[in-house]
């Protein structure tokens, strides 16, 4: 085990391997950082911030391609919420995304309709199809009957 520990040569902290960044030159060569990640970050943290300064078109077209990445390996599907008061089933064609969204402050989230905490989620089905998804979600409320999900008013 202690054969897996590296030390940082900045902080000195031993670390295992996968507290290095590695990366693949253009050769092929692979290369770990002699820093783990913590000090790559704040040693790297001011030349981004100052790049960003410099390019604000670039950086956020960057941003909002790598969102959009993001969002695409999401699933689509049925999943279920458990919280401090009780349980919610929705449908996505995103299903983390929307999860962000149920955490947030947001107008529609769950914690603030609701006044619930998230406490677990669940993917009840992956679904691609919108039609089959709405469906499904229809046979999980009926099947599980969630207390959030009786609308108030």
């Amino acid at each position: 085990m202690a054969n897996n520990i590296k030390h940082c040569s900045i902080c000195g902290v031993g670390y295992p391997q996968e507290h290095y960044y590695t990366v693949t030159n253009k050769q092929g060569k692979t290369y770990t950082y002699n820093y783990c990640r913590k000090c790559h970050y704040q040693k790297t943290k001011p030349v981004r911030a100052q790049w960003v300064k410099d390019n604000p078109k670039r950086a956020t077209k960057l941003q909002t391609r790598a969102t959009k990445k993001y969002i695409e390996r999401m699933a689509a599907g049925v999943y279920l919420i458990q919280t401090n008061k009780g349980c919610y089933v929705g449908q996505s064609d995103h299903v983390k995304f929307r999860l962000i969204q149920h955490k947030s402050h947001a107008q529609f989230s769950v914690e603030r309709t609701k006044n619930a905490k998230i406490l677990h989620w669940v993917m009840l089905e992956e679904i691609d199809d919108v039609k089959k998804r709405k469906e499904r979600e229809k046979y999980w409320i009926k099947k599980l009957e969630p207390i959030l999900n009786i609308r108030l008013g």
